[in-house]
């Protein structure tokens, strides 16, 4: 008897104590963490240190069968969907452009502010160092704006790459700190697919065009460097006006053309020193890099492709996939997204 009274009591109090924490409106937990929008800081050698890109969210909606994850094989990243569904939980199209079997993402803030130029060039090339597009900022488009992380993308292939980090003024014959590159109003970058001639993406300057004397680019830098009688006439010195052969040779140098030993044999010791020393991009940079204007509004962003020749017979379809053009020669449709997988522009081609 005096167990039976024990089990009733115990019972009881177990019902007391549910109702005084909530009873039945208490709400079931799991007891997990919350878990919250991350970043990933990259830091490498002579690189600045800083917020590289937000994980994405959860690209698709609760109850879809079908889930495709950010890099797979089957879909691309950032909630990219093809097909006349409305794009794992988006849902919005793009404005600007109708393509039969693609759905495009949100929209990005970014629109109108940063806009793609509408062809690609050489992509009929299977070289990835040949083919690229154009994005430029607006010139109204306010501050500038970190394209680090964005992603360009096929709709047609659904191959993808992310905008690197790079130099603001790069230096000749060193490893170079890179940082996320900003767009400022009225800028325009060059997005290459393949690998850069230099080794890194960069904003042009009043130099850089001398890296075309040793090294091809498409399409070609631009010549805007101090020409070599002007460096001559300001830097050469009193020996000038007296040393005529010089004067010729250095007058028959094109601009942003550096000399050769060739050229420089029948030379005196004077002018094969000030050749060397001004012109070649490191005695054009250490001479100019203070002038007004110094820097161009053009960036060179190389994506690192590597052409599929390059490749192991073995390689995966994966490893395909990450090299090679990054657009088909014809029928294809480009996107440019946020890092936030939101669309900022696209336009497609036949």
């Amino acid at each position: 008897m005096n167990e039976a009274w024990f089990f009733v009591g115990l019972f009881a109090f177990i019902f007391l104590l549910w109702i005084a924490i909530g009873g039945p409106t208490r709400g079931v937990s799991f007891g997990l963490p919350a878990v919250t929008a991350t970043s990933v800081s990259a830091t490498a050698e002579g690189s600045t240190t800083g917020s590289y890109f937000s994980l994405p969210q959860a690209p698709f909606a609760i109850g879809q069968t079908e889930i495709h994850l950010p890099g797979s094989s089957s879909g691309s990243s950032y909630g990219y969907s093809s097909g006349s569904g409305s794009g794992y939980g988006y849902g919005s199209t793009n404005p600007l452009i109708t393509v039969p079997g693609v759905t495009f993402p949100a929209t990005s803030p970014y629109r109108g502010r940063v806009s793609l130029a509408g062809s690609v060039g050489d992509a009929s090339s299977s070289d990835p160092g040949e083919e690229y597009v154009e994005i430029y900022a607006a010139d109204d488009g306010g501050a500038p704006i970190d394209i680090t992380g964005w992603e360009l993308l096929s709709g047609a292939t659904y191959k993808y790459a992310y905008i690197p980090q790079g130099t603001a003024i790069p230096a000749s014959g060193i490893v170079n700190p890179t940082s996320d590159i900003y767009l400022r109003p009225g800028d325009t970058a060059i997005i290459t697919s393949g690998e850069s001639p230099v080794g890194g993406s960069f904003r042009e300057n009043e130099c850089t065009g001398y890296f075309g004397s040793t090294q091809s680019f498409t399409p070609s830098l631009s010549q805007s460097c101090p020409s070599a009688n002007t460096e001559m006439t300001t830097y050469y010195g009193k020996p000038y006006i007296h040393d005529p052969d010089c004067i010729n040779y250095t007058r028959s140098l094109g601009t942003c053309r550096m000399p050769t030993a060739a050229g420089e044999a029948n030379l005196n010791l004077t002018c094969q020193d000030f050749l060397d020393t001004y012109l070649n991009y490191s005695g054009c940079l250490a001479a100019h890099q203070g002038d007004a204007g110094f820097v161009l509004p053009d960036w060179r962003i190389y994506l690192g492709r590597k052409p599929l020749s390059e490749l192991p017979a073995f390689a995966s379809v994966n490893e395909t996939r990450k090299q090679g053009p990054l657009w088909r020669a014809s029928y294809d449709v480009v996107e440019l997204l946020d890092r936030e997988g939101r669309i900022v522009d696209a336009f497609t081609y036949d």
